[in-house]
């Protein structure tokens, strides 16, 4: 017997439309999809956090992360929010987290992260960094 099915996937972060859209579903999963990487934490870090500064307010914090590579390279990157404005700086001094390169996915990314337990407050509410920002593109 063949059934007709409609999926519609909506990131988590976009809660009003999750929300809006639960009154019409028959079920509801949540997953998270972790097909991508990342080469450039820095870049990639700031231009995120800036972005979902961007979009909610963010309160004040600093958190200082290393992430270790895969082919021994590490980065320590001081990321904070300050008067609303976001930013992500190379940092010399000991980091609060050591994050291997698939857990600082799940970490900055991930909807649910097991790793943000380990985070302090204030900072482990900027996440998860939005991937896909619905309300620039105006789906």
């Amino acid at each position: 017997e063949e059934k007709d099915s409609f999926c519609l996937r909506v990131p988590l972060w976009e809660r009003h439309l999750a929300a809006r859209l639960e009154a019409f579903a028959e079920g509801l999963t949540l997953d998270a999809a972790c097909m991508f990487t990342v080469l450039q934490w820095q870049t990639m870090l700031a231009a995120m956090l800036k972005l979902q500064a961007g979009e909610r307010p963010l309160p004040d914090g600093l958190l200082a992360v290393r992430i270790l590579g895969g082919h021994g390279e590490e980065e320590t990157l001081l990321l904070a929010v300050e008067g609303g404005e976001a930013s992500v700086r190379p940092y010399g001094g000991t980091p609060e987290l050591t994050l291997t390169h698939g857990q600082a996915l799940r970490f900055f990314f991930a909807p649910y992260a097991m790793e943000r337990l380990r985070c302090k407050a204030i900072p482990a509410s900027w996440f998860p960094l939005p991937l896909a920002l619905y309300g620039f593109d105006k789906v």
